[in-house]
């Protein structure tokens, strides 16, 4: 399996190393399975109770030479007499279950907020006191703390790069989609007015030449705007800007911080805070507003009662007319009728009682 390997033996200890050049396909008999560029190195040094250790090797699963395989990178350093020899490395490709699913052609249908979710440009971990480039495998580890990958959930993505090297300086640039789960039970955007934006923290300082450039912002809301919280900061060489809001239940509170300098001896701070009932004036205006259109609502129904009102009574009154209109129609009729019946009687000499 390993192609080279040496023992050395002196009044300095012993060394045992044995790397790997290249990747050995179907490993153990395995069809999925491919690893190589490996390395064991250990170290004993009179005196010494714990040995130097180097080991570390890539691993490749799913259909090999597709170019869709999962291949993974993890070297680690240990010197117990140097220290600043120690370092670590480790690297994956990408790794979500839709890529998993590709590397072993298995064609199953997935939604793409599941099919994506993992890590889908793959992470990438790496640390060193000094800048050093690994053998077999040429992987050169830059000196101090490296972070940077993306994270995917169900659609949600986390993007990350964090570069600490000190002292040549910082590098951070972190930056998150916005959340809004339940119906507004939980918000998690940049600011509260920018809800298309998720919260972000950016960083870029060096110490020469001094250098400094920091930006961080996050809008928190939970069970639907009883609690939120909402924080600005910017650092730069000219300025510093701070401030945070928040809701505690009925109380909005307000805290700025702003400073402009040439250097921090001279700087001049200006602070301002605020605590208000603004949330809670806001209920109260939407509470007397509900009333006041409930009221206002309540009487516009009883003056269409009235209204209707006022119509039955006068079509009662124009029937109650037209049935006495009717009446003297009926009794102006008997009359001529009663004439009548008499002036008969009276020509044919009949006597009316």
């Amino acid at each position: 399996l390993f192609r080279s390997g040496s023992i050395r033996i002196g009044v300095q200890g012993l060394e045992l190393t044995m790397t790997m050049n290249g990747i050995w396909k179907r490993a153990f008999g395995i069809d999925f399975l491919a690893f190589g560029n490996g390395i064991i190195s250990i170290t004993i040094k009179p005196g010494v109770p714990l040995p130097g250790l180097e080991l570390g090797g890539e691993v490749r699963v799913g259909k090999i030479d597709s170019g869709k395989e999962i291949i993974a990178q993890c070297y680690l350093g240990f010197d117990p007499v140097l220290p600043r020899r120690n370092y670590f490395y480790g690297k994956i490709n990408r790794l979500t279950i839709g890529a998993l699913l590709e590397a072993f052609e298995i064609d199953l249908s997935l939604p793409s907020c599941l099919a994506d979710s993992g890590l889908p440009n793959g992470l990438e971990v790496s640390f060193a006191f000094d800048a050093r480039e690994l053998v077999p495998s040429g992987i050169v580890i830059p000196q101090g703390l490296v972070l940077n990958g993306t994270i995917n959930i169900l659609g949600w993505t986390l993007k990350m790069y964090v570069n600490v090297g000190l002292p040549r300086g910082i590098k951070i640039d972190i930056r998150m989609d916005p959340l809004n789960l339940a119906g507004g039970a939980l918000k998690l955007y940049k600011s509260r007015s920018e809800s298309n934006v998720g919260p972000l923290l950016v960083a870029d300082i060096t110490l020469l030449p001094p250098h400094v450039n920091v930006t961080a912002a996050g809008y928190v809301s939970l069970f639907f705007g009883l609690l939120e919280r909402e924080i600005f900061l910017q650092i730069t060489n000219t300025h510093f800007i701070f401030w945070v809001r928040g809701r505690f239940f009925l109380f909005d509170a307000l805290l700025k911080v702003r400073a402009s300098y040439g250097s921090l001896q001279d700087a001049s701070f200006q602070v301002y805070g605020l605590l208000s009932t603004e949330w809670l004036d806001k209920i109260r205006r939407d509470a007397l507003n509900i009333i006041d259109n409930a009221a206002k609502e309540a009487t516009r129904r009883i003056s269409a009662a009235q209204n209707e009102v006022r119509a039955a009574e006068s079509k009662f009154d124009a029937a109650v007319a037209t049935l006495r209109d009717k009446r003297n129609n009926v009794n102006q009729l008997c009359g001529y009728e009663l004439a009548i019946a008499c002036a008969w009687d009276a020509h044919h000499g009949i006597a009316v009682a």
